[in-house]
């Protein structure tokens, strides 16, 4: 069995959660009864594993998610932001910030690709 995670990582895996799980259904259109949408997999992963280690993936899976929208013009990023606000996430925000700076970078840089993060 799992250590208990304190409130501040359940709070975390929470937001990053609900962050993926409307990026997945809203953006890429994955519906959610599909076994491939995070949310299903994300309770696989919790199931075998426990949350803290799903934690850590989910993460990753998110840092993985902005770097994959990386390629969308500044546009739709402004276009997704009353969306994020709505939904009541300060995660979402940050994000989006994260995701808009990062091409706001490599734009700056001359290049049209999205530079990996060091953060």
């Amino acid at each position: 069995m799992s250590r208990k995670m304190s409130p501040e990582r359940e709070r975390e895996y929470e937001e990053l959660h609900a962050f993926l799980d409307f990026i997945s259904t809203h953006v890429s259109g994955i519906d959610p009864a599909d076994p491939i949408h995070p949310t299903n997999v994300s309770k696989r992963i919790v199931a075998e594993f426990g949350k803290s280690k799903a934690l850590e993936g989910l993460k990753q899976a998110v840092n993985d998610t902005v770097e994959g929208l990386g390629d969308k013009p500044a546009n739709f990023i402004r276009a997704w932001t009353p969306l994020f606000e709505r939904a009541g996430s300060l995660r979402f925000l940050r994000c989006g910030v994260a995701m808009a700076a990062r091409i706001g970078a490599s734009l700056s840089a001359g290049t049209s690709e999205l530079k990996p993060s060091t953060t």
